[in-house]
């Protein structure tokens, strides 16, 4: 069995581009509540595991003298969210947040099974739905810093390895599939996401880590 809480809160986890992608689950979130224009507003984060964007957003808010809530949920008890419970089932009434956010989570799912936790997520959330998923791509990333400026990076794509068929690990806590292999295409995931009545808004990778690519959605 593998322990998963152990490796979510490792430093081999913790590495330098992995903490660049909180930096963009966090303001991929504040930009969403800072458009809205709103005092109150619902944060579903599902599948927090280990509490770093939870923990940013509500340090966030209370500095800023802001109402928005935060509401954790995760499979797992050891992460302590506010709720236990599957993407795939989410006890909470219809329309329950205004902003859902589930990163990293959905590969951990049986490909077949990732329409049916996209609709609970489309089923409990009013507005926008902020997701990120594993894609490999052969790709080449350029940066350049400048005194006094800050580092601008530069991702360059050479396609993904659509020819290579996914073969990973077997155990529960590890990726069932990864956008980029054979079977597993972008487009291929957009569809999917339609057709669960979901609104592609907006997508943009980690430059930092380019596997890690988001996806804005529409209810």
């Amino acid at each position: 069995m593998v322990d998963y809480h152990e490796i979510t809160s490792s430093r081999e986890y913790l590495t330098q581009d992995r903490m660049t992608s909180y930096y963009y689950q966090l303001f991929g979130i504040l930009d969403l509540v800072e458009r809205s224009g709103e005092e109150h507003l619902r944060i579903l984060e599902v599948g927090g595991s280990n509490n770093v964007l939870k923990a940013n957003l509500l340090n966030y808010f209370d500095t800023h003298h802001m109402e928005h809530e935060v509401v954790s949920c995760d499979v797992e008890e050891w992460a302590e969210p506010d709720l236990v419970a599957d993407v795939r089932d989410l006890p909470l009434p219809d329309d329950y947040a205004d902003i859902s956010a589930c990163f990293q989570v959905l590969e951990h799912l049986p490909y077949d099974e990732v329409g049916r936790a996209l609709a609970e997520l489309r089923r409990v959330t009013r507005r926008r739905i902020v997701i990120s998923v594993p894609h490999v791509t052969l790709h080449l990333v350029l940066g350049l810093k400048l005194p006094s400026r800050p580092m601008r990076t530069f991702f360059v794509p050479f396609g993904d390895p659509f020819f290579v068929r996914f073969d990973g690990p077997k155990e529960p806590a590890f990726h069932c599939w990864e956008l980029g292999y054979r079977g597993y295409s972008r487009r291929g995931f957009e569809r999917l996401l339609r057709s669960t009545g979901l609104t592609v808004t907006g997508r943009f990778r980690n430059p930092y880590l380019p596997w890690h690519h988001f996806f804005i959605l529409e209810v």
